[in-house]
C-alpha cells in the first residue's frame, strides 16, 4: 500500500471538477489511474455513476480534492506493453522530461565507472540525486556506489517490471514536500496490489545485424477470496520476471567503428595511450616512438622516431575491444500478501528481490608514464642496453573483462486501520531494503609483476624475458604469452 493513501476516497464530488461536457470541459488536477488511458490522459466519454475506487495520487502528503500543486503523468502497464518495454528503465526512457539519465549503455563495461550496469531517471537533467524515486510511496535503498563519488540515487533497474502496476511521475519540483532530493520531481513506482488469475508474457527481439538479442519472460499470478464473512478477505499476488540482453560490439556499427569523430565535427574519443611503444632515448633525452610493424627481433635505436612528447602522442582506436551494449541479465521476484479480518483492519507484507548481472569488456590495460615501468639494460631485447622507461598498450593481454552483479532485496510489512471517521486512516509499517554490489575484473595487469617479466625474474619462468618491443597488434609468441599471462591479476570489489 502506498503511504500517499490519505487519498483514500476521491468521491463523486471530484468529478464535478472533471466535467466531460463539450462546452465545459476542465482538465483534471491530477491523473486518476483507474480512469486513465495508457499515457495518463483521461479518455473522453461518459462515466458511469457509482462509488469510486480508492486511488493513489503522487505529490500529496495531506489529502487534496481539487487543484493540486503540480501535474502528474501516469504510465500504466498497458502503456509499457504497447511500447514493447522490457524494463522499468525502457518505460521511463520515453519521458521527454527524463534527460541525460543513466542506462546500461552509458560507460558500458567500465569497471572504474561509479555507476556500472545501472538505470536511473533524471528529470529535466538536474541530476539523478535531485529526482526522488519511491516504490509504493516509500523510499528505496540507493545504489551501492555514489555517482562521481558524491551523488546517491536509486537504480530503477532493481524493480522487476512484472511487479509494476503503473508509474506516477510528478513533473515539477516537490522539495517543500519531500526534501532536497525531489527538486526535479518525484517518480512513484506503484506495485501490483490484488490479482485474480495468471498471466504469462514473453518477448523476443533482435537487431537487423543479428546481435543484441533481447529475451523476456514474466509470469504473474494471484488470488483474492473472502473468508468467514463478507468483511474479511485474503489476497496474494506473485510475479516472476526474467530478462536477458546479448551484447553489441562497438566495432559492429559504422558510427562507432572508429572513436575518432573529428571528421564529423566532434571530438577524438580514442585513447591517448597508443598501442605502439613510447620511451625516452637515453643518449639524447628525447621522447621517441617505436615504428609500427616491428617483430621485436634485432630492434635498433634507429627504429624509433624522435620528437616532443606532445607531437608524438599516439591515439589508439579501442573500438574493437569496446561494447556499445554489454550483456545484461536480470531475474526478479515480487510477492504481496494481504489479510483483512474485518473491514477496518488490514495486515500486509510486500517482498521483492532483483538480481542483475552485467558481463562486459573494455580496452586492454594501458601502461602510462605514472606506472614507472622500466626495461632494464639486462633485457636482451632492449635496443639501448641501459634502463629505459616505456609506455604502451598491452594488446597481447587481451581485453579486460568485467562482471558486475547487484542483488537488491526489499520487504515492507505493516498494519492499517482504515474506514475511520472523516476518512482518517492509520498505517504503521517497517521497511527493510538492501542493495549489494560485487565487481570482478579479469585480464588486468600487475605492474610489479610486469616489471618482473621485463627483468626475467618471474617465478617458474626465470631467465625468460618479456619483449615489449614487438608490435603486439601483429606478432605473438609462446614466451611472451606465458609471461604476460603471469602478470594478470583478478580485480574484486
Amino acid at each position: 500500500m502506498n503511504l500517499f493513501r490519505p487519498y483514500l476516497a476521491v468521491l463523486s464530488s471530484l468529478f464535478s471538477l472533471i466535467s466531460l461536457d463539450a462546452n465545459a470541459q476542465q482538465a483534471a488536477p491530477f491523473s486518476i489511474p483507474s480512469l486513465t488511458n495508457d499515457v495518463g490522459v483521461t479518455p473522453e466519454g461518459d462515466f458511469q455513476s457509482g462509488e469510486l475506487e480508492r486511488v493513489i495520487v503522487t505529490g500529496y502528503v495531506v489529502p487534496h480534492i481539487g487543484d493540486g500543486p503540480a501535474p502528474v503523468t501516469v504510465l500504466d502497464n498497458n502503456y509499457a506493453q504497447r511500447r514493447g518495454a522490457t524494463t522499468v528503465q525502457s518505460v521511463l526512457q520515453s519521458l521527454p522530461q527524463n534527460i541525460r539519465s543513466f542506462t546500461p549503455a552509458v560507460n558500458a563495461g567500465w569497471l572504474k565507472s561509479s555507476a556500472p550496469s545501472i538505470s536511473s531517471v533524471n528529470l529535466r537533467g538536474l541530476g539523478e540525486n535531485n529526482t526522488l524515486v519511491l516504490i509504493d510511496g516509500q523510499r528505496q535503498a540507493p545504489f551501492p556506489l555514489a555517482q562521481n563519488g558524491t551523488s546517491n540515487f536509486v537504480d530503477i533497474g532493481t524493480v522487476p517490471l512484472a511487479a509494476v502496476d503503473r508509474i506516477e511521475i510528478l513533473r515539477d519540483g516537490a522539495s517543500a514536500t519531500y526534501g532536497a532530493d525531489a527538486i526535479a520531481g518525484v517518480v512513484n513506482i506503484i506495485l501490483k496490489d490484488e490479482y485474480n488469475g495468471a498471466d504469462l508474457y514473453t518477448h523476443y527481439g533482435i537487431t537487423q545485424r543479428g546481435d543484441g538479442a533481447e529475451y523476456r519472460a514474466s509470469l504473474t499470478g494471484g488470488a483474492a477470496s473472502k473468508l468467514w464473512n463478507d468483511e474479511s478477505k485474503f489476497s496474494i499476488i506473485s510475479a516472476f520476471d526474467y530478462y536477458e540482453l546479448d551484447p553489441i560490439k562497438a566495432s559492429d556499427r559504422g558510427f562507432s567503428l572508429n572513436f575518432d569523430h573529428s571528421s564529423r565535427g566532434y571530438n577524438n574519443r580514442n585513447s591517448s595511450s597508443g598501442n605502439r611503444l613510447q620511451t625516452i632515448d637515453p643518449s639524447t633525452g628525447n621522447f621517441v616512438l617505436e615504428r609500427p610493424g616491428l617483430n621485436g627481433i634485432g630492434v635498433k635505436p634507429s627504429d624509433f622516431a624522435q620528437g616532443s612528447p606532445n607531437s608524438m602522442i599516439q591515439y589508439y582506436n579501442y573500438a574493437p575491444y569496446a561494447d556499445l551494449i554489454s550483456r545484461q541479465q536480470r531475474i526478479g521476484d515480487f510477492t504481496k500478501i494481504k489479510f483483512e479480518p474485518t473491514n477496518f483492519l488490514r495486515f500486509y507484507n510486500s517482498f521483492s528481490y532483483q538480481h542483475q548481472e552485467e558481463d562486459s569488456r573494455i580496452t586492454p590495460t594501458p601502461v602510462s608514464s605514472s606506472d614507472g615501468l622500466v626495461v632494464p639494460g639486462s633485457n636482451p631485447y632492449n635496443p639501448y642496453g641501459q634502463d629505459i622507461p616505456i609506455y604502451y598498450l598491452a594488446l597481447d593481454a587481451g581485453p579486460r573483462q568485467n562482471t558486475v552483479t547487484i542483488d537488491t532485496t526489499r520487504n515492507v510489512v505493516g498494519v492499517q486501520l482504515f474506514n475511520l471517521p472523516n476518512n482518517w486512516f492509520i498505517d504503521a509499517s517497517y521497511l527493510y531494503a538492501e542493495s549489494d554490489l560485487d565487481r570482478k575484473g579479469r585480464n588486468y595487469l600487475s605492474i610489479s609483476r610486469l616489471q618482473d617479466a621485463l627483468g626475467g625474474s618471474v617465478a617458474g619462468l626465470a631467465g625468460q624475458y618479456y619483449n615489449p618491443f614487438r608490435d603486439n597488434s601483429i606478432y605473438r609468441d609462446a614466451t611472451n604469452t606465458a609471461l604476460i599471462n603471469s602478470t594478470k591479476v583478478p580485480i574484486f570489489d
